[in-house]
C-alpha cells in the first residue's frame, strides 16, 4: 500500500521525498491489482483537485 501511495503522490507532484525502493514494489502491486490501484488513484486525484480549487 505504501508503494502505491508513493507512486500516486509522485504522479500528482505532491511527493518531494521519493523513496526509490518503492518503485519495484509498485510494479508488482499494479501487476496484480490494477483495477484497485486505478480506483484509488482516481480518488486521490479527485481529492487533490478539490483541495486545489478550495485554496484559490
Amino acid at each position: 500500500m505504501t508503494s502505491v501511495i508513493e507512486n500516486i503522490t509522485l504522479e500528482l507532484g505532491t511527493n518531494i521525498n521519493e523513496q526509490k525502493e518503492f518503485r519495484e514494489l509498485y510494479k508488482v502491486a499494479f501487476k496484480y491489482c490494477p483495477k484497485e490501484i486505478n480506483e484509488l488513484k482516481a480518488g486521490y486525484k479527485s481529492t487533490a483537485n478539490k483541495s486545489l480549487k478550495q485554496d484559490k
